[in-house]
């Protein structure tokens, strides 16, 4: 069963680990109808720094979620900074596609 709390809301936390460094941690499943909040928080961000996106504590992250990152992350560096995405490790694609969605395994 879907627990709509989850759906809507998105866990994240954005804190700058070190001076330049901003950890993006997300948790819990990261959907296209929570992915705004963390848009605008990513809005925020100084320019010119390292990005550092924690998907290690999601259970689920779709396709939208992922394109979106992945589009953060060209732009970024484009401009002069450097994103990066990790903590998928344990998560399963849903196909090959590099963008696919992704369920944690365990």
């Amino acid at each position: 069963s879907v627990n709509w709390g989850q759906v809507f809301k998105l866990h994240r936390d954005v804190v700058e680990s070190e001076p330049g460094v901003y950890q993006v941690k997300i948790g819990g499943a990261a959907f296209f109808a929570n992915y705004l909040a963390l848009k605008g928080d990513l809005a925020k961000l100084p320019k010119g720094k390292t990005v550092i996106f924690d998907l290690s504590e999601s259970w689920c992250v779709d396709h939208t979620v992922m394109e979106n990152l992945h589009h953060f992350c060209e732009d970024y560096e484009a401009n002069g900074g450097h994103a990066e995405i990790c903590g998928l490790d344990q998560h399963v694609a849903t196909s090959k596609h590099p963008l696919a969605p992704r369920k944690r395994s365990v």
